[in-house]
């Protein structure tokens, strides 16, 4: 896992603001019209290979002008490169699913829902309004894990050009996210609400096609991880949380991170200063402990917790100090339970 501890999803394009429109049409599969279903095949055949063989600035060269208005030749290949050291090699990639989306709309933005084969189960795609749009979703081989890759393409003057490009791990650990749903499960019924918790996470994580697209599975497991009620987990609000030292951190959130074949606990507290890195450092080590010993439980699925520090500031708003502590650093006495 490299050391800044990237997230397992990475988008190489942030969509704007999303508006909802009534006039769209999503086809999926051999369902789409000849020779336009030809036509996106090869040219994401073309982006992928050009993905595999880090080829950033020939893909580059294949984004759309909506694209590159948005990022520069640097932040493009930058966000790659980000990817590529997170999850290794790239190859064998497969398409595994096709959609060819159309709108028409007076908002910049349409929201298009593509149905995968049963009433009232769909994904939601966030578009350029009035425009034709493909969404191509490969699998393909990173170094250790899985990896899902969706490339969405816009029809532009000349042919299809990439609009956008999301990587995200599909296993973790070799396991998918249907794996860690049931373990999420079996965790509730022994009342484990800590370890589901976190494990509808690790799903939510797997499972996710890109922040441009709003997934049927993640939501119907987002909606299933809400009915946990339990403190010491921060949902979007800061929470206070007492340390037997007699020291308090601002808590605001505790999730997930996987990377490199391992998985961890990852913890966000608001630091008051970023000037001390010996005290951020021992407020990392201080948080992991408490965790580990308040919830040993964390042990059966995680390899450790990552302490991230944010700024509250003005001038500390885009800091990010992380301490990363292996459960086997911690001693094997600190995972009873108090």
């Amino acid at each position: 896992m490299k050391k800044a501890m990237l997230m397992a999803g990475i988008l190489v394009l942030v969509m704007g603001c999303r508006n909802k429109t009534p006039q769209t049409s999503c086809v999926y599969g051999n369902d789409i019209a000849e020779p336009t279903q030809d036509e996106i095949m090869q040219a994401g055949g073309r982006l992928i290979q050009e993905w595999e063989n880090s080829e950033y600035p020939a893909l580059y060269q294949d984004a759309s002008q909506m694209l590159k208005r948005r990022q520069t030749r640097e932040q493009f290949a930058t966000l790659l490169r980000a990817a590529d050291d997170s999850f290794g090699a790239k190859e064998f990639s497969r398409l595994e699913e096709l959609y060819w989306m159309s709108s028409k709309a007076r908002e910049e933005e349409a929201v298009i829902p593509c149905n995968l084969g049963a009433q009232g189960v769909q994904d939601l795609h966030m578009v350029p309004a009035n425009n034709e749009v493909a969404a191509l979703v490969y699998k393909s081989q990173g170094a250790d894990e899985t990896l899902r890759v969706v490339l969405h393409l816009l029809k532009e003057e000349g042919g299809w050009k990439l609009l956008s490009l999301a990587i995200n791990a599909s296993t973790a650990k070799g396991r998918e996210a249907e794996s860690y749903f049931k373990a999420a499960r079996k965790s509730r019924e022994k009342n484990l609400l800590h370890l589901a918790a976190l494990q509808y996470r690790m799903a939510i994580l797997l499972s996710e096609l890109g922040p441009g697209v709003q997934e049927f599975t993640v939501s119907q497991i987002a909606t299933e991880m809400k009915q946990i009620k339990a403190d010491y987990l921060p949902q979007g609000s800061v929470q206070i949380w007492s340390m037997p030292s007699g020291h308090s951190y601002n808590v605001s959130n505790l999730s997930v991170i996987s990377a490199n074949n391992k998985i961890w606990v990852d913890v966000t507290y608001q630091a008051k200063s970023f000037t001390d890195t010996a005290g951020l450092e021992a407020d990392g080590k201080e948080l992991a402990k408490f965790l580990d010993q308040k919830f040993p439980e964390y042990r059966e699925d995680f390899d450790g917790i990552v302490v991230s520090a944010i700024g509250t500031t003005p001038a500390d708003a885009y800091k990010l100090y992380r301490v990363i502590v292996p459960f086997d650093q911690l001693s094997p006495s600190s995972a009873a339970k108090p």
